[in-house]
């Protein structure tokens, strides 16, 4: 009875996962009867630090400064798809304005443009 209680809180969990959880338990926890809900918790846990966890940010080949792994690609490719092929042929690089060395620099974008 309390094997088939068992399975239908936690039968959709990943062994490994599962088995896990028990030992984050055991060390974190040491004397608490174990629980389904425990290894749920800290499943559940674990899933929410990840997700908060910053994404690597690839930078686009051609244009720097703009990232290449955004749902579209790189949203300067998308403007300017002769510059890959140029990029590619040559090494040639579009020249970039920094809105970070406009900044040091104390001047506007319309300063530049």
């Amino acid at each position: 009875m309390l094997i088939t209680a068992w399975v239908e809180v936690l039968g959709d969990l990943d062994y490994a996962d599962a088995i896990s959880a028990l030992s984050e338990h055991r060390r974190t926890a040491p004397g608490v009867w174990l629980e389904p809900g425990h290894l749920i918790n800290i499943l559940l846990r674990r899933r929410r630090t990840e997700g908060m966890k910053p994404t690597l940010v690839e930078m686009c080949p051609v244009h720097d400064e703009y990232p290449a792994n955004l749902p579209g690609g790189c949203t300067r490719c998308a403007e300017s798809p002769e510059d890959l092929p140029r990029h590619l042929a040559t090494g040639w690089k579009p020249d970039m304005v920094s809105l970070a060395g406009l900044l040091t620099a104390g001047k506007s974008i319309n300063e530049v443009s």
